[in-house]
């Protein structure tokens, strides 16, 4: 029986429930259809949870009110999504109902408790019912009428944990969006998952769930890579020896596994991955047989390698950093120290960056040095690629997202940094015309995502994404790139958590802003204005109009630059073509410095095939 609560007990009970919800953050993330349909529900909330719990542990004050109060003061800065600020706000409530409190009993508790479902409540300015705010107030409700005979506080929590299981099952008749989608609401969800997780730690169950399945695997797994090593090392020689120690591994393998409802498993988060695998590998163990030293060894291989991916860099990195001053280039070098396919754009007050690396603390412990770090996201790469290759192995659909991004590029440094700018699909290419209806239609179709946002990055082919558009029977919207540059402002602006009309008032904003230049060679002779034109002659163009001819890509850009930088304006982005030399570019980049000594200068490979440079100014 627990009497009272106090600030180690709410340490402790925040961190059992951070722990449960991080366990079950993919489940969550999975039920994520509403209000904003970012599929990160999950994500966002445990992201803030954790915040409030790392604030608690560091704190010296260890009394209840202060606990709580430094828990929910961390989290608002933490929270993200709806979900996210939903629970900061809860979290704030709580620390209000259990302000100038050394220690609580259950009844203390269970109004704080309340405090923080009505704070929630306040904190939206347009409340849905059928939502987080709906399961928390109805448990927090049953906390109140129980604690009014019950002294125990974990008989309180119990109580409270299944009155907020039933209202949870009860949202989908509460909105329709959840009925027609087949799920419960993804914050009712995590705000399940919290109380559960300090019910577990009262009744000293396990913070995390490894299933049987996967148990089973790292056993094999294991077992097969002592027979690899044993025949790498010369230990195994005989076949006979190898073969009997190999045949005992996959008869227990058969055996343990066909006492485990795989079927069931196979919907389950995390469990696609073993179960496809396994069915695999041990497919191929049956067809093959175990007739020589070199089979058994390429079986062995196989089935460590496909647990034991090699990734020189594990983990894709992005944040924003907001500052003043920025130095792109510098910053950009400084993370490639860290790892590869390091790209940073931007400006001198807002800086995407991205990088793959293994050293994920360091580079944003970097970052913070620089101004404030925001929208960090963090990928583990290889559990991505595993994931992926037993879904599509398993023949289960990959998990579809609710917006994605499709833009067209012109060559393989742009197309890199569209991706690391967070493009789902990239169109076109150096050696590719100019995308058709069909060739968009079809990319459209192929995305995994329910709505689309297209960015054509040329006004030619703005008709044609209009037209695949409105013959989709997705939501596609159009944002009316007219270049690569616009096309990379607008994804500058691009914001995970929004939906995808509001996304699309984000990217126009942004293009207004950019100026965008190209140097070319002329193909024919022409008469422009007071420009007589020859044959191979280099131009430059700005607002579809030739400013500047020359007879060299480096003196045209500079002449080039000079027509479009006005006052006002401080980058110069440079982009090479794939027919200019990177000693040249560089030259360029120098050149440019020298004129514009208050402009940040920044200079990328580009690879479009017609251009020798693209050239961004804002």
């Amino acid at each position: 029986m627990i009497k009272h609560c106090n600030g180690r007990r709410l340490i402790k009970a925040l961190s059992a429930s951070n722990d449960w919800l991080s366990s079950k953050m993919e489940v969550v993330n999975n039920l994520n259809v509403f209000p904003v349909p970012d599929g990160d529900t999950g994500f966002n909330m445990s992201l803030t949870l954790k915040a409030a719990v790392e604030t608690a542990k560091e704190l010296k004050d260890r009394d209840l009110s202060s606990i709580a109060k430094g828990a929910g003061e961390s989290s608002i800065m933490a929270s993200r999504g709806c979900s996210g600020v939903i629970l900061s706000q809860f979290l704030v409530g709580l620390a209000k109902g259990l302000e100038g409190k050394k220690r609580v009993e259950a009844k203390e508790l269970a109004q704080a408790l309340f405090k923080g479902a009505e704070n929630a409540y306040q904190g939206v300015r347009e409340p849905i019912e059928g939502t987080i705010l709906t399961v928390a107030q109805e448990s927090a409700k049953k906390a109140l009428e129980i604690a009014r005979e019950e002294r125990d506080i974990a008989q309180v929590l119990r109580e409270a944990h299944k009155k907020a299981q039933e209202v949870l099952e009860k949202t989908p008749e509460m909105l329709p969006v959840l009925k027609d989608a087949g799920v419960v609401d993804a914050g009712g969800a995590g705000f399940v998952y919290i109380l559960e997780g300090a019910l577990r730690l009262i009744e000293g169950k396990p913070l995390e769930e490894v299933s049987k399945i996967e148990v089973t695997v790292a056993k094999t797994v294991n077992a097969w890579r002592s027979i690899l090593v044993g025949i790498r090392g010369g230990e195994l020689r005989d076949i006979k020896e190898v073969e009997t120690i190999a045949s005992k591994t996959i008869q227990a393998a058969k055996k343990r596994l066909s006492c485990l409802p795989l079927q069931k498993f196979k919907s389950a988060t995390g469990t696609r991955r073993v179960v496809g695998t396994w069915e695999k590998v041990l497919g191929i163990i049956q067809k093959r047989g175990l007739l020589d030293i070199k089979a058994v060894r390429t079986t062995a291989q196989k089935a460590v390698d496909t647990w034991e991916r090699e990734i020189k860099y594990k983990y894709c990195t992005e944040f924003l950093i907001k500052g003043k001053d920025l130095a792109l280039k510098k910053i950009e070098d400084e993370l490639a120290k860290h790892g590869d396919c390091a790209i940073v754009v931007g400006s001198k007050e807002l800086a995407k960056c991205h990088v793959h690396t293994n050293e994920p603390d360091k580079v944003k412990k970097y970052a913070a040095t620089l101004g404030e770090v925001d929208k960090v996201k963090i990928n583990d790469m290889d559990k991505q690629h595993q994931t992926l290759l037993m879904e599509k192995e398993v023949g289960e659909a990959v998990r579809v997202k609710e917006l994605g991004i499709i833009a067209v590029s012109t060559g393989e440094g742009w197309s890199k940094i569209l991706k690391s700018m967070g493009a789902d699909e990239i169109l076109g290419g150096p050696k590719k015309l100019k995308p058709s209806v069909e060739d968009i239609s079809k990319t459209i179709e192929e995305t995994e995502a329910k709505n689309i946002i297209l960015l054509p990055n040329d006004g030619d082919i703005i008709p044609a994404a209009e037209k695949a558009a409105e013959l989709s029977k997705k939501k596609v919207e159009v944002v009316s790139t007219k270049s690569i540059p616009q096309g990379l402002a607008a994804l500058m602006n691009y914001n995970p958590e929004a939906g995808i009309e509001e996304n699309k008032e984000f990217m126009n904003q942004a293009l207004g802003r950019i100026k965008t230049g190209q140097v070319a060679k002329a193909a024919r002779i022409a008469k422009y204005r007071e420009f007589k034109i020859r044959k191979g002659e280099i131009i430059g163009l700005y607002r579809k109009e030739v400013k500047v001819k020359g007879k060299k890509p480096q003196s045209v850009a500079l002449d080039l630059i000079k027509e479009m930088v006005k006052e006002g304006d401080s980058i110069i982005t440079l982009y090479y073509g794939r027919g200019v030399r990177t000693k040249r570019a560089n030259q360029l980049l120098s050149q440019v410095k020298e004129k514009y000594p208050n402009l940040d200068v920044q200079i990328y490979f580009g690879g479009q095939p017609h251009y020798y440079y693209i050239i961004s100014v804002e």
